[in-house]
């Protein structure tokens, strides 16, 4: 008998798999995704797009995550790399990032993280950075969301050496924004105050005093129709009364007595305190112009 040949086994014809991209989330020239996946995404694919050399790559890029945070979707890693690309050189690119960053404003996951870095690139000496950001202020607060963290540094900026007309406007356009979502803006209101002062001496000729002062009081009219914060932002109007400069003094009283005889918004109850300081500055104070203010302030209370 031969010898039987042993038979080698078949092996299992396997199709050759697919070369697979594990990106998560493509980010294609020229095209943005309309579907962003729900649980995660790739963190160093996006962080590599955001700092493509192309234009077109990181705009995309932008798009995506401020779709992925409008689905409640954690991007906290892209958020301080969006502080840097708020100066972008692209206008297409600086668009998506503010409505990035609007995005993850409003997304509770990544709000604290948001407020918090702006708020610090107020302090930035590029005066286009500052205007930058003080536009995605004023857009947030329009769109609800409570920029608390970052009203004290709104406050301080427009009073330093770093004045420009269009930045200062927006400054307090953002703060209003900010008061009429029911944010309380007390902590500002020195600042507020202190800016209104400014137009009495003529110290903001080129910026238009007329146009400032207007502002400022809209800002106070918005602040003071909200019944939550009224309160602290009278108080802290209050204390200002008692500053060393009288153009402050005066400007403290001009505001009072605006809101408390207008019937555009509810009665403002002034504190016992506010009307004793009231009564002292008619009596005791040197400059003329703050007196008269006092006794206009107290007559109307009286009616």
């Amino acid at each position: 008998m031969g010898s039987k040949t042993r038979r080698r086994p078949k092996r299992s014809r396997r199709k050759p798999r697919k070369k697979t991209n594990k990106r998560l989330i493509q980010v294609p020239k020229k095209q943005h995704l309309q579907k962003v996946p729900k649980k995660r995404i790739n963190i160093p694919a996006f962080v590599k797009a955001l700092i493509d050399k192309d234009c077109e790559v990181r705009e995309s890029a932008v798009w995506d995550l401020s779709s992925a945070a409008e689905n409640a979707i954690n991007i906290s890693f892209a958020v301080p790399i969006f502080m840097n690309m708020i100066s972008d050189k692209n206008k297409e690119v600086r668009h998506g990032v503010r409505q990035a960053l609007k995005s993850a404003a409003v997304n509770e996951k990544t709000r604290k993280l948001v407020l918090f870095l702006l708020s610090k690139k107020l302090l930035e000496e590029d005066p286009k950075v500052r205007e930058e950001v003080t536009k995605i202020l004023g857009s947030i607060a329009h769109d609800g969301v409570d920029i608390s963290p970052a009203v004290s540094e709104l406050g301080k900026y427009f009073n330093t050496r770093w004045i420009r007309r269009s930045t200062v406007i927006l400054s307090l356009l953002a703060l209003e924004n900010a008061a009429r979502a029911g944010t309380d803006i007390s902590k500002a209101v020195p600042d507020i105050i202190r800016a209104g002062a400014r137009t009495v001496g003529g110290q903001y000729s080129d910026l238009g005093d007329y146009e400032m002062t207007a502002k400022v009081l809209s800002v106070f009219e918005s602040a003071l129709k909200n019944e939550k914060t009224k309160k602290k932002v009278v108080n802290a109007i209050s204390g200002q009364l008692s500053d060393e400069d009288w153009k402050v003094r005066f400007f403290s009283t001009t505001v009072l007595f605006i809101y408390v005889s207008k019937e555009s918004v509810p009665p403002v109850i002034l504190p016992k305190k506010t009307i004793s300081k009231l009564k002292d500055l008619f009596k005791n104070d040197k400059n003329t112009d703050v007196r008269k203010n006092a006794k206009e302030v107290l007559n109307t209370l009286e009616k």
